[in-house]
């Protein structure tokens, strides 16, 4: 059924609308019941089998939280909880005021910025690549930090059709020791590999709002 008015979607579990903030498709969590749905090109919209992740009352990132990003004012719109063979790592999609999208990431408490635009690569790049040895990705050479494999997926929010992926993949974490810039390189399948390159950022410089409040954790 047609579950769009005009920029809202309609949960087709509960019927609570919600603004849309990315263009379509895109897959959206329901704050009212926590029904993950898909909305297609059409403005048609079709459940899924995933919840939306519980709320988290002290989370100092949430859904709606807003801040700056190299002078420029974002906002959160989605958020993803990896759950891997290693570590929990969490991925808040932020929308900047340009309407570029970026993604802000942590795990172990250690914060990044990737670019969402993948870039392609093959089996060559990553055959027998262990960790502490090295890649050569459009002429940078990256140390191999760690190897793990996505086991759950959880979001909430809204992200772009090409952003969720609740099905199990391996990924490498590399660093760039000249510049510290990072590369992390999603393994879906032997035919699709995709890095994304990342820089890491001190909290702080975000500005995010309700902060005060978080002042001594961080």
């Amino acid at each position: 059924m047609l579950s769009v008015i005009v920029n809202k979607s309609v949960c087709p579990s509960c019927s609570a609308t919600h603004q849309l903030s990315i263009a379509l498709p895109l897959f959206a969590g329901c704050v009212s019941c926590g029904c993950v749905y898909f909305v297609d090109k059409e403005k048609v919209t079709t459940k899924t089998d995933l919840k939306a992740m519980p709320v988290q009352p002290f989370s100092i990132i949430s859904v709606g939280t807003k801040g700056k990003y190299k002078g420029t004012e974002f906002e959160v719109i989605g958020h993803i909880r990896s759950i891997g063979s290693g570590a929990i790592s969490n991925e808040w999609l932020m929308k900047m005021a340009t309407g570029l999208l970026l993604w802000l990431c942590e795990c172990g408490f250690n914060y990044s910025v990737f670019d969402p635009r993948p870039v392609k690569l093959t089996q060559d790049h990553i055959r027998h690549i262990k960790a502490g040895e090295w890649m050569s990705v459009e002429n940078k050479d990256y140390t191999v930090t760690d190897l793990s494999k996505q086991v759950e997926f959880q979001m909430e929010g809204q992200l772009p059709e090409e952003c969720f992926n609740n099905e199990p993949y391996f990924e490498y974490n590399a660093i760039d020791i000249k510049d510290k810039g990072l590369l992390s390189v999603c393994i879906f399948d032997k035919n699709t590999i995709e890095g994304f390159r990342g820089q890491s950022i001190s909290l702080n410089s975000l500005e995010l709002s309700g902060m005060d409040k978080f002042k001594s954790w961080i």
